[in-house]
């Protein structure tokens, strides 16, 4: 299942977050896939970018999360 198969409610930031595929820097996970796929997931689902982080940063998980 790709990424770009979630769908997002407008400016729903739970959900939002619930609908992102986590992160978490593993050697196999490509971070420039992850973070254009995100881009346009919020993108289209027309959240704020200002609150991009809010929706992003829980989705990193283990080391990519610090």
């Amino acid at each position: 299942m790709g990424w770009e198969l979630y769908l997002l409610p407008r400016d729903n930031l739970k959900t939002a977050r619930d609908s992102l595929p986590g992160f978490s820097g593993k050697k196999e996970e490509d971070p420039a896939k992850f973070l254009c796929s995100v881009c346009e997931m919020l993108e289209e689902a027309k959240i704020l970018k200002r609150k991009w982080i809010k929706v992003v940063a829980p989705q990193l998980k283990a080391e990519a999360g610090t």
